[in-house]
């Protein structure tokens, strides 16, 4: 693997378990400056093909569940700046 490839395996493996996943092309970049995050973070967009069970494993850290496109879109509001930003460009990943 390349070292970003890598570094979400690592990520996936740690934050919800995930050990095998397919990654196709990068998507996109975030640097969003209204958000304190980027002023030292970046963020790559990967679309993932995963064909096991997510469980949140850093269960002090946050949770999660699979929810439909529509469950998503009604919480598009409450979202944080770089799920917003990912979300409302999934056209460009959502075909791969």
């Amino acid at each position: 693997d390349d070292v970003i490839i890598a570094g979400m395996r690592r990520e996936l493996a740690e934050e919800v378990g995930i050990q095998d996943f397919h990654a196709g092309s990068c998507a996109g970049v975030i640097n969003d400056h209204a958000a304190d995050v980027s002023n030292y973070h970046i963020g790559l967009v990967y679309p993932l093909l995963v064909d096991e069970n997510i469980q949140v494993l850093e269960t002090s850290k946050m949770t999660g569940q699979w929810a439909s496109k529509e469950e998503v879109d009604s919480k598009f509001d409450e979202m944080e700046s770089w799920s917003k930003i990912t979300w409302g460009n999934r056209n460009q990943w959502d075909k791969q």
